[in-house]
């Protein structure tokens, strides 16, 4: 049956190794002159107040033309191997057997279900967790340079197209593609069916989920109006302070500005310091002496292993969890 399994699976093993074999020919002959191009702004040695700009001007050189380009592609491919092989590859594994009625042979013969699935099962979970191993391998080798300029790699689009996360998001597709043709026994809805349920994954995960994994550090020190984010006011008086948060590549969860009472700050602003008759510096200077603090809530770049860790083991678990719902509605439910 594993013999069986390769020659029917040998098509798209040739093309996901076809598109590998790309990936890592544009990552090696690219990669060298985006590690020369970082040393040469001198963000690695940098201290002080220069170094946030001597790494944006690296990075708006890295993200443009060839580089640039690759930066993208390369992002979307690492972040499409999952739903692609769970769509193409998982999905049609049982739904097209039982579609075109062949099910009927293969099943009564001296090969039982179990052993029909298992196999082919186990090499198209194995190809694709290699294939979105080696993808994220090459990108997160390849653009190091980029993530340590931003400070970090916790950011969504950007985290779901490194480490191994992308291994756990592949098996999972997969599982469930498999399974849901199995249930609907129809190809192209589920495969329909399956980019919407990973998609649907991810976005979770990324919007909801992920940031609290792991509990998050909470931070309370007092305002630095040095580096504003937003300063406004309203007809009403009433005004919105916030500024940056000085950690670089942290993932910030909630960011306000805080009274001494520790009450959200909405003003009112004194009128005979902050209008629009008067300096803004002076409206900036009376906020200043108000003894107002910054309250973030955030997870630290430094984290990034343990996010993923966590999230690659549920992604496993509920891979596993798919796997073996499809073993049982394979051999229980269908006929």
């Amino acid at each position: 049956m594993t013999w069986l399994a390769w020659r029917l699976f040998r098509a798209q093993g040739y093309l996901a190794l076809a598109l590998l074999a790309c990936l890592a020919v544009v990552a090696v002959a690219t990669g060298p002159h985006l590690a020369s191009l970082y040393a040469e702004s001198g963000s690695t040695a940098c201290t002080g107040d220069r170094c946030s700009a001597l790494a944006q001007s690296f990075l708006n050189d890295a993200k443009s033309g060839l580089t640039g380009a690759f930066y993208t592609v390369g992002m979307l491919a690492v972040i499409g191997v999952p739903i692609l092989a769970g769509v193409f590859w998982g999905a049609p594994l049982v739904s097209r057997e039982l579609e075109a009625g062949t099910y009927r042979v293969a099943w009564t013969q001296s090969v039982t279900r179990t052993r029909w699935l298992l196999p082919r099962l186990g090499l198209v979970l194995g190809a694709a967790a290699v294939t979105a191993g080696l993808a994220s391998l090459a990108l997160t080798w390849w653009a190091s340079p980029i993530d340590s300029a931003q400070g970090g790699r916790l950011q969504p689009g950007v985290y779901l197209a490194r480490g191994i996360v992308p291994v756990g998001y592949a098996l999972l597709a997969v599982a469930v593609g498999v399974l849901l043709g199995a249930v609907m026994r129809r190809t192209v809805p589920a495969m329909a069916t399956t980019f919407a349920v990973v998609a649907g994954v991810m976005l979770t995960f990324s919007l909801w989920l992920r940031p609290h994994l792991v509990p998050p550090v909470h931070s309370n020190v007092p305002l630095d109006l040095r580096d504003i984010q937003t300063f406004a006011e309203t007809n009403g008086g009433h005004m919105e302070v916030v500024v940056n948060f000085a950690q670089k590549g942290a993932l910030v969860l909630s960011n306000r500005t805080l009274t001494p009472e520790g009450k959200l700050f909405v003003g009112p602003a004194d009128p005979t310091q902050c209008s629009r008759d008067l300096p803004g510096q002076q409206c900036m200077d009376w906020v200043g002496s108000l003894g107002l603090r910054q309250d973030v809530t955030y997870q630290p770049a430094s984290r990034f292993w343990d996010f993923q860790l966590v999230e690659t083991g549920i992604l496993v678990v509920l891979a596993a969890a798919a796997v073996a719902l499809s073993v049982w509605w394979v051999r229980r439910r269908l006929s």
